[in-house]
């Protein structure tokens, strides 16, 4: 895989096509390098951090979408390394797609394009609002479960750790 011309293309594309009940999916991967931040305080956090690390650690930005028919998003994930964690934001299945493994298969792509963007682990917070379960069953472990933090429910912070990929 080469490095990216500029921090506005993605590669590492990849896709791959999902066998749902109701038809096709086209599961779309891909990640790039993000640009240094331009605000003073960032930048000097950055400088700082390049500093003791003794380089610059690059952030990056990865995604996961599913496509159903006529490119409708139903599904996807938001990823984004720094340091050697790589954060799951925003991951969502629309209801209908949920119990048929397609969750575990984003989550297994995520852990893979976590390490292809040198991440050693995949972090996220979630809720009762969600199914945090899920996550637990795929190998997460809880780190901290805070009450009161969404009105009603409990807030929590997991970790795992990332697998090599065996060649």
């Amino acid at each position: 895989m080469s490095e990216p011309e500029n921090s506005e293309q993605y590669f590492g594309e990849y896709q791959e096509v999902f066998e749902a009940p109701s038809g096709q999916l086209l599961i779309d991967i891909g990640f790039k390098a993000l640009r240094p931040r331009n605000h003073p305080l960032e930048a000097l956090i950055a400088q700082h951090e390049s500093n003791l690390l003794g380089y610059y650690a690059i952030e990056y930005e990865g995604y996961i979408n599913v496509f159903a028919e006529h490119n409708e998003l139903v599904g996807g994930l938001i990823l984004q390394r720094r340091w050697n964690a790589v954060s799951i934001y925003s991951f969502f299945i629309i209801e209908s797609l949920r119990g048929i493994g397609l969750g575990k298969r984003i989550l297994t792509l995520a852990e893979h394009l976590a390490q292809q963007m040198g991440g050693k682990a995949l972090v996220l917070e979630t809720s009762t609002l969600h199914t945090y379960e899920f996550y637990l069953k795929n190998g997460f472990t809880l780190l901290a479960e805070l009450s009161g933090y969404i009105d009603g429910e409990n807030w929590f912070h997991m970790y795992k750790e990332i697998q090599p990929v065996e060649e």
